[in-house]
C-alpha cells in the first residue's frame, strides 16, 4: 500500500469533521516533509482544536513565520481557554509558549506573567498545590481506580483519558 500524496491528505483533512482525525492527518502531512502553505493552514486549524498538539506540530514543521500566529493564539488562550480544567488549559499555554520559543520567537513579559499567573489565580490549583483550602487541610481522598485508556477523561474535558491525563498520571504514579 502506498502512502497518500499531500493533495490526498489535504482533501481528506477538508472533508473530515473530527479533531482527532485532523490531528492524525496533520501528523501524516508532517511525515511527507513537504513545504506547503496549505500544511501550515491545516496545522493552525489543528491548533485551534487542540492547542497542545497543534503547537507541537507547528514546532515540528519548523516554519518561523507562524510565530506571530502562535503569539496571537497564546493571547486568545489566556483570555478564553478551550480546555475544561485549569491544569489542561495551563498545559495548552505552556505548549504554545514552547512552540514560539522553539521557532526562534519569544514570549512577551506580559504573556509569561499571564501563563505564570494562570494556575496561581485558580483556587482549585492553590488548594491542590498547598494542601489547604483557606487555611484548613484538604482531606485526602481514597485512591480511585484509574479509568481505561479509551474512557472519557475524569477531568471532564470530553477527551479520551489517554490523550488528556494518562501521561501525567503515569508520571505521578497514580
Amino acid at each position: 500500500m502506498t502512502e497518500p500524496t499531500l493533495d490526498q491528505l489535504l482533501d481528506e483533512f477538508r472533508r473530515c469533521d473530527e479533531p482527532d482525525d485532523h490531528l492524525l492527518l496533520a501528523l501524516r502531512m508532517l511525515r511527507t516533509r513537504s513545504r506547503d502553505e496549505r500544511i501550515v493552514v491545516s496545522l493552525l486549524h489543528v491548533m485551534d482544536e487542540n492547542p497542545k498538539a497543534g503547537a507541537a506540530c507547528l514546532a515540528t514543521y519548523g516554519d518561523a513565520h507562524v510565530v506571530h500566529d502562535l503569539s496571537r493564539a497564546l493571547d486568545r488562550l489566556t483570555a478564553r481557554p478551550v480546555a475544561d480544567c485549569p491544569l489542561c488549559a495551563w498545559v495548552d499555554l505552556v505548549a504554545v509558549a514552547n512552540a514560539i520559543r522553539d521557532l526562534g520567537g519569544s514570549v512577551t513579559a506580559e504573556q509569561q506573567a499571564r501563563i505564570d499567573g494562570f494556575l496561581a489565580s485558580d483556587a482549585w490549583f492553590r488548594a491542590r498545590r498547598d494542601g489547604t483550602v483557606h487555611g484548613a487541610a484538604v482531606p485526602t481522598a481514597a485512591r480511585a481506580l484509574r479509568p481505561g485508556r479509551n474512557d472519557p477523561c475524569p477531568c471532564g474535558s470530553g477527551r479520551k483519558y489517554k490523550r488528556c491525563h494518562l501521561a501525567g498520571d503515569e508520571r505521578t504514579g497514580r
